[in-house]
């Protein structure tokens, strides 16, 4: 790991960030955020049931704060991306020398734990979904991987890390190829929910 006190403010501040989008990239990848969480809904209404909705009420409203922070953030300085783990080093590294290489970790791990499970439960709600949707049985054997969870396939479970490896091929060719791919799948996804 490089020394903190040998990094440049100057690097920092203007990086060689690729600037290959448009509104429309931003909208379609601010969209695909808004819509994976919707998925995360069901199954956690599942277990704390209406004690679940004052605590999603909380999460939305720092959620809305952190678009406000990270919007704002992103204004002073436009040459960042990343979201919060590539303002923190910046924001703390004067204030907090001592704290700040922390809080940077702190913030990786959080957006870490807030889009880790909610890729998971989406990719396994679509594997449960795709036997109902080409009408089909799935026969295979059911794993209950909590001792407080719903039993899941084998089939929705290899579906899941089948889709979150493929998901993987966009978010490595980078932000041309991202939005036109978020916008098919979008597109994908909108024919068989309105049908």
């Amino acid at each position: 790991m490089a020394d903190p006190s040998q990094v440049r403010l100057e690097d920092y501040v203007k990086g060689e960030l690729s600037k290959d989008t448009n509104w429309w990239g931003a909208f379609v990848v601010g969209l695909a955020g808004t819509i994976l969480v919707t998925g995360v809904t069901p199954p956690t209404l599942a277990n704390l049931g209406g004690a679940a909705i004052p605590n999603f009420i909380f999460w939305t409203l720092t959620g809305w704060l952190l678009c406000l922070f990270i919007a704002e953030l992103a204004a002073m300085l436009p040459d960042r991306t990343g979201g919060a783990p590539a303002y923190a080093y910046y924001a703390f590294k004067d204030r907090l020398p001592n704290a700040y290489p922390h809080i940077n970790g702190v913030t990786v791990w959080m957006y870490w734990l807030g889009w880790m499970p909610v890729m998971a439960v989406n990719n396994l709600l679509t594997g449960a979904y795709l036997p109902v949707l080409f009408g089909f049985t799935d026969n295979t054997k059911t794993v209950q991987l909590f001792s407080n969870s719903i039993p899941v396939s084998y089939l929705t479970l290899v579906v899941g890390a089948l889709i979150s490896v493929g998901l993987f091929v966009p978010a490595f060719l980078g932000i041309r190829f991202g939005p036109a791919f978020a916008t098919i799948l979008g597109l994908v996804s909108w024919f068989p929910l309105t049908a």
